[in-house]
């Protein structure tokens, strides 16, 4: 689709691309354009966001939390939203992990947990229970 109109922003312009290629069946629910899959978890925490945030950066608390996986940190420490190269404990790479703290009404958090680069859709399902059942042990 070409954002011919000046008014049509480049977001809504490419809403309307990946619904029509939904539609006529050229992309799945959560695949990327490069045919990759991310899903998504959020929950709402009472949580110190500074304290889960240092607890994300540091090597070794961050491996107490993600017990199973190795982690390798990709974004800017100082990123609103952490990335993280994941791979299970032999090394082999499992996608990436993006944390996004926002604040909340309260003293609460909410934290939400993308998974990006999963290869099929079939892993999708698994990784979007995995994650949930994360957060709900935090």
């Amino acid at each position: 689709m070409q954002e011919s109109d000046p008014q049509l922003s480049g977001w809504w312009a490419q809403g309307v691309t990946v619904g029509y290629e939904r539609i006529v069946g050229l992309r799945l629910p959560g695949q990327m354009p490069g045919g990759t899959f991310t899903v998504s978890r959020s929950r709402l925490l009472e949580l110190d966001a500074d304290e889960l945030r240092g607890r994300l950066l540091d090597d070794e608390r961050r491996s107490q939390l993600l017990a199973g996986f190795t982690t390798v940190l990709r974004s800017k420490p100082a990123s609103k939203s952490l990335r993280f190269s994941l791979a299970d404990a032999a090394g082999e790479p499992l996608g990436v992990l993006m944390f996004t703290i926002d604040p909340a009404a309260g003293d609460r958090i909410r934290l939400t947990v993308t998974h990006e680069k999963l290869p099929d859709v079939g892993s999708t399902d698994a990784w979007k229970a995995r994650w949930g059942e994360w957060l709900a042990a935090l």
